[in-house]
């Protein structure tokens, strides 16, 4: 009586909302992926510029250089990450 059978079938739950929710649920995905991202690049160029301490530059062009590409680690300017978040 009354006891409903457990079916092995998968229901898509994007399916059954509207295209605003579905659209909202994509756009808080892919923010959560850039997050991440950021977070990951930014562990990374922390520990470059950890090992950049550590590592003492043995010339002066290689001092030079070490100090300017420890400004220049994101691999694309924040104009475009930005514009990539929300297109």
């Amino acid at each position: 009586m009354g006891a409903s059978a457990v079916t092995n079938h998968l229901i898509e739950l994007d399916q059954h909302r509207g295209e605003d929710a579905q659209k909202a649920t994509k756009t808080r995905r892919r923010l959560h992926e850039v997050q991440c991202d950021q977070a990951a690049l930014k562990e990374c160029q922390a520990e470059f510029e950890r090992y950049l301490i550590v590592v003492p530059a043995t010339t002066w062009p290689e001092a030079a250089a070490r100090r300017g590409t420890s400004f220049n680690c994101s691999p694309t300017p924040p104009t475009l990450r930005t514009r990539a978040v929300t297109n």
